[in-house]
């Protein structure tokens, strides 16, 4: 988390840590546990997809590599 927020604003980190939790949680279930995610669960995933692609262009065009570098940091976070 540090790391990203050297290149990106806290808010970036509150909205990809935490917002990613849910979709990280369904591809370990999917991988550990063998359990497919339920069509419910995928239309919620797009939704969390699309959202953060939504929140992320506006700063990376302002602010290039470093907040897209400070994005994956705070995903692998």
């Amino acid at each position: 988390m540090y790391f990203g927020l050297k290149g990106a604003s806290a808010a970036y980190g509150g909205a990809f840590a935490n917002g990613s939790l849910p979709i990280f949680t369904i591809l370990l279930g999917l991988l550990v546990a063998r359990r497919v995610p339920s069509q419910r669960q995928l239309i919620a995933v797009l939704i969390l997809l699309v959202g953060a692609v939504l929140v992320a262009l506006p700063g990376m065009r302002a602010g290039g590599n470093s907040v897209a570098s400070a994005i994956g940091f705070f995903l692998a976070a």
